[in-house]
């Protein structure tokens, strides 16, 4: 995840390489559940003691899916510029189309098809799970991974990356670990599964709250209970950095 960042922060690579690697990071750094993965919207940005926080809700992936809330989290070893320099694939997209995570691109025909580092150009679309896929095998092979293992990773992959953290925190058993997974995850018993209003309040206009994912939006307050999903998802974080 520190390379995927450093990757994400890097203007000499091109665009659709960081977008991909930002993506990884996104979804690593979220409680936020796969299916929900490609389409939503940040609300709110904030920063507590110099880390920053994203807080956010999913679109209606089909009709009666329910929305979802998340926070996200700035990451490892506080590599902050991840998240704006890997968005710049969104900006000048219209309003209605910057509702998603990534961001499609044309490539050369051929094995450099679907490889961001080829791209030729974007598209006003969002990736396809096909591409996205591929495209992150060519960057985690450009970061150093061996091919034969980068192709092992998908979009789903990194959406399992904080609730392994949490399953995997010190705790005196197994069922601590597994209360706290609960809490913070967007899983069953977490807060934002029962709770989604701790959200939802600070979004007064329900039908505007996508919002380019690169932007920065208005402050925004904290409840106890979200600061304490935040805090919770920040020290697994810092212990595995």
């Amino acid at each position: 995840m520190d390379l995927l960042q450093r990757l994400a922060s890097d203007r000499r690579v091109p665009m659709a390489a960081r977008q991909i690697a930002r993506a990884c990071c996104a979804l690593a750094f979220a409680t936020l559940r796969g299916e929900h993965a490609n389409c939503f919207g940040i609300m709110h940005l904030a920063t507590h003691f110099g880390l920053l926080t994203a807080y956010g809700k999913t679109r209606h992936k089909a009709k009666g899916c329910p929305r979802e809330y998340f926070i996200c989290l700035s990451g490892v070893n506080d590599h902050t510029n991840w998240y704006d320099f890997g968005g710049e694939a969104l900006e000048g997209l219209p309003a209605h189309l910057s509702d998603f995570l990534v961001r499609s691109f044309t490539g050369p025909r051929g094995k450099h098809a679907n490889n961001p580092f080829f791209a030729m150009r974007p598209e006003n679309a969002p990736i396809t799970t096909f591409q996205f896929n591929q495209a992150i095998a060519h960057v985690l092979a450009h970061v150093g991974y061996p091919p034969q293992h980068a192709r092992r990773y998908t979009r789903h992959s990194f959406k399992h990356s904080l609730p392994e953290l949490f399953a995997k925190g010190p705790s005196e058993d197994r069922k601590e670990a597994t209360l706290i997974t609960n809490h913070v995850s967007r899983w069953a018993g977490s807060i934002l599964a029962h709770k989604p209003q701790l959200l939802a309040r600070s979004d007064p206009n329900r039908a505007k709250f996508i919002q380019k994912i690169s932007r920065m939006p208005r402050n925004y307050l904290e409840s106890n209970q979200i600061a304490d999903l935040r805090e919770h998802s920040q020290y697994q974080l810092d212990r595995a950095s």
